[in-house]
């Protein structure tokens, strides 16, 4: 099981062992924080809490800086926003989604359907049936 530290809440709420899920540390994101180690969770782990109860899983990750691991299983622009998704099942119907700034589509191409990645990025929150992740950073 995960723990966080510094955290408001523990990130752990469903009851799925994830013990190969490793913590760093956390903090929330304000212009005035200093720098922290971002949690390290799996896209399987963070969708089942937002499943399980999206107000206690907002108050572990929304506004935090997290790394999430998983498989990647889109990748597309819709208008002008590049964007990553992340199937947290072997189904692609469970996904955590990373919008990029138009300025970085170029990272896309680095990337390939079906690649294990670490993406870092700040969580929104839980929108239309997916995780929501902003200003990702690809490990």
């Amino acid at each position: 099981m995960s723990v966080a530290l510094n955290s408001k809440s523990s990130p752990v709420m469903s009851e799925k062992d994830d013990s190969k899920d490793v913590v760093v540390g956390s903090s929330p994101v304000t212009d005035t924080a200093p720098v922290a180690k971002a949690v390290v969770v799996s896209a399987d782990r963070i969708m089942t809490d937002y499943e399980l109860n999206e107000e206690k899983a907002d108050d572990v990750y929304k506004d935090r800086r997290l790394c999430i691991k998983g498989k990647i299983s889109k990748i597309s622009v819709l208008g002008d926003a590049p964007f990553v998704e992340m199937s947290a099942d072997s189904y692609g119907l469970r996904n955590v989604k990373f919008t990029l700034d138009k300025s970085r589509v170029e990272v896309l191409d680095t990337l390939q359907v079906g690649d294990i990645k670490v993406i870092e990025g700040t969580v929104v929150g839980y929108i239309l049936f997916k995780v929501s992740v902003t200003d990702p950073v690809l490990y």
